[in-house]
């Protein structure tokens, strides 16, 4: 007796390949899809946000109350965290290490180190990181490496 290969019963005849049923969500929104048409149209899992992070860029640098180093520093922020979606809060320390670690001769050729401080600390009023993040954040962009013992 052969072995039975996908799409074929036992009776000889052919059965269709479904997807599964289950519940689809959108790559960046995580927005559930209502239709299967809906998931052949995911249209958005391109990486040409370009112009979305121009326009953004463009509206924060049109701010007339905020400075130079703020701006540069909410730029930064604002197309990394379109990058690197966060989907829970728990997720925000470790992006603000990875964005330290991949922005961080940016962040020290433009002297936003107070910047980045302020920030940390506005994540911290919102109970979002802890003090100790924020002191081995504040390490990582100081040293250029991650501390021990961090997880």
């Amino acid at each position: 007796m052969g072995s039975i290969k996908r799409g074929e019963s036992t009776s000889g005849k052919e059965l269709p390949i479904t997807r599964p049923i289950r519940q689809y969500f959108h790559a960046r929104t995580n927005q559930p899809f209502a239709s299967a048409r809906e998931l052949q149209d995911d249209s958005d899992c391109e990486d040409t946000n370009d112009w979305l992070h121009a326009l953004s860029e463009s509206l924060i640098n049109d701010f007339d109350d905020v400075s130079d180093k703020e701006k540069t520093f909410m730029n930064l922020w604002n197309r990394f965290i379109k990058c690197h979606n966060v989907i829970a809060d728990r997720d925000i320390p470790r992006r603000v290490e990875t964005f330290i670690l991949m922005n961080r001769d940016k962040l020290i050729g433009a002297d936003l180190r107070m910047n980045l401080l302020l920030h940390l600390s506005n994540l911290w009023d919102y109970g979002l990181v802890s003090k100790h993040r924020i002191s081995s954040c504040m390490a990582m962009y100081d040293d250029g490496e991650m501390p021990s013992g961090l997880t």
